[in-house]
């Protein structure tokens, strides 16, 4: 199962019904999915979808099957935030025009 916290403050909460798949989406959101990628949350037994963009994600987790805790793998993250990606990402561009002025 995993826990998408938005930041207009809703929590979703979804199956994708492999805990591998639902890990690698997870990790894949840590380490700086794209803000303009489109998921499809199947939120609803009828398989109603919620269309969300990335960048209006706060957090996600991974949860085990019936416990309210990440897994591992998440909690391990190098970011626990979209926040704190976007932060990373313009220090790093910060840092690579900086170099790149340098050479000039």
């Amino acid at each position: 199962m995993v826990k998408v916290f938005l930041k207009s403050g809703r929590i979703i909460t979804f199956e994708l019904g492999d805990e591998k798949k639902e890990l690698n989406l997870v990790t894949r959101f840590h380490g700086g999915l794209d803000g303009n990628t489109v998921l499809n949350l199947k939120t609803g037994a009828r398989g109603a979808a919620e269309r969300i963009t990335v960048s209006e994600i706060k957090n996600m987790q991974c949860l085990k099957a019936g416990a309210d805790k990440a897994a591992p793998d998440a909690q391990d993250s190098k970011f626990k935030t979209r926040e704190e990606y976007e932060k990373w990402k313009e220090q790093k561009m910060k840092e690579s025009k900086s170099s790149a002025e340098k050479m000039k």
